[in-house]
């Protein structure tokens, strides 16, 4: 290892534990409000990881739980306003974003139209996030407020998840579908028609 990149990885631990984890987090990161983080917790590069307790005068009780051994490419962005919670052991590509929630609503009663600029709407649409142990998330995959990924599920590239995404499947596109699931008797992943 260079000399470059053993003070990197040095200088990522020491920031880890600033944020009182045992993991490494590159310097530039930012993780705000009452997020728990399992021990392993790695990142190649800067991750923005919030638990929002209040915003544009509404005050909220987010719990954003990181489970063990998660790792992460750079640009890892999670913000929470209710609840998150990721299991251990999950991989997850480059500018992957994970919300539980929306600037402004756009359906029900009390809609915003485009007149009101996002960051002037109300935070809304929270549903809680779930994505379980072993999942792993290619690079730009966007999960929606209540969104659920089972054990194992494997989302591809540029996907959009806003439903339930089965356990021990692969699902792809906006929005996430299901193509492949393993087939522990063939030891195969097994496309799906």
């Amino acid at each position: 290892m260079s000399l470059i990149r053993y003070a990197r990885a040095a200088l990522a631990r020491l920031n880890a534990r600033r944020f009182g984890v045992r993991g490494a987090i590159p310097v530039g990161s930012r993780i705000h409000g009452p997020v728990t983080m399992g021990a392993g917790f790695y990142s190649s590069g800067p991750v923005w990881i919030e638990a929002v307790r209040e915003y544009a005068g509404e005050c909220f009780s987010p719990r954003l739980v990181i489970g063990r051994d998660v790792s992460t490419s750079p640009r890892l962005h999670i913000s929470a306003i209710e609840h998150i919670e990721i299991g251990d052991g999950c991989l997850f590509g480059e500018n992957v974003f994970i919300s539980d929630h929306q600037h402004g609503a756009t359906s029900g009663p009390a809609q915003h139209g485009p007149e009101v600029p996002p960051a002037r709407r109300p935070l809304g649409g929270n549903r809680p996030v779930t994505i379980a142990e072993h999942c792993h998330l290619g690079n730009n995959v966007v999960v929606l407020p209540g969104a659920r990924i089972g054990a194992g599920a494997i989302i591809g590239a540029n996907s959009v998840v806003s439903g339930e995404i089965p356990a021990g499947t692969i699902a792809v596109g906006a929005p996430a579908r299901v193509v492949k699931r393993w087939d522990s008797a063939s030891q195969q992943w097994q496309r799906q028609e």
